[in-house]
């Protein structure tokens, strides 16, 4: 008869054999797992920093879009609303302009209201009712109230206008404020007494998306 001690080590040194099996291979694959989250993450980091740069490119180019049509108002005498829309039919031909849905005007009324007097292209949802006042609108305010003080430019949250259609479009817009001609705005408070409009330009997300990288990009 086999002794206890001899039946014992018969099985014990399988079950070892096999326990060590499990735990390296556990480890191998904890550390399989391990690498490839690292590479996403660095894959995800990566896509990350080329997506800012590209926004924060485009963004750039939709502000010296505005300084070129805040000029258009400054340097000149009174802009008709055909001055207007031949001068942003020429600015939106480019591929940095992409996206834009509009480009629009905002004069400072006497009464404090501000009203979009010209908007180029003139189809499309509007942020709020035609004629409104822009002011009124808290989102809207602030950051034309911000543009103003700053003496650049300034994005609005995201704003979801209602569509003919009935649905919602999730978009901003960007504000750049007009000065009185001719006035040195050396202060803050040189910047406010001297506002006399605002121009914007407006886009939807989805369209500033698909001008970055295409219709449906993967991420």
């Amino acid at each position: 008869m086999e002794a206890p001690s001899r039946r014992w080590t018969t099985w014990l040194w399988p079950a070892l054999v096999a326990a060590l099996t499990l735990l390296v291979t556990a480890l191998l694959v904890q550390h399989e797992q391990a690498l490839q989250q690292r590479e996403l993450r660095r894959s995800f980091d990566f896509g990350l920093r080329q997506a800012a740069t590209r926004v924060e490119q485009r963004m750039a180019s939709y502000e010296q879009m505005l300084r070129g049509v805040r000029g258009l108002f400054e340097s000149s005498g009174p802009v008709t609303a055909h001055d207007f829309e031949c001068y942003v039919d020429l600015l939106q031909t480019g591929a940095d302009f992409a996206g834009l849905r509009t480009i629009g005007h905002v004069p400072l009324q006497a009464d404090g209201t501000a009203r979009v007097l010209y908007r180029s292209p003139a189809t499309g949802p509007q942020i709020t009712p035609p004629g409104a006042d822009l002011l009124a609108h808290p989102a809207l305010r602030a950051a034309m109230l911000q543009a103003r003080d700053a003496g650049g430019a300034a994005i609005t949250p995201l704003l979801r206008p209602a569509t003919p259609d009935g649905g919602t479009e999730a978009g901003l817009l960007l504000f750049m404020p007009v000065y009185a001609q001719g006035m040195a705005l050396r202060t803050l408070a040189d910047r406010r007494a001297k506002i006399s409009g605002w121009v914007f330009a407006a886009f939807r997300v989805g369209d500033l998306v698909s001008s970055l990288y295409g219709e449906g990009t993967p991420g």
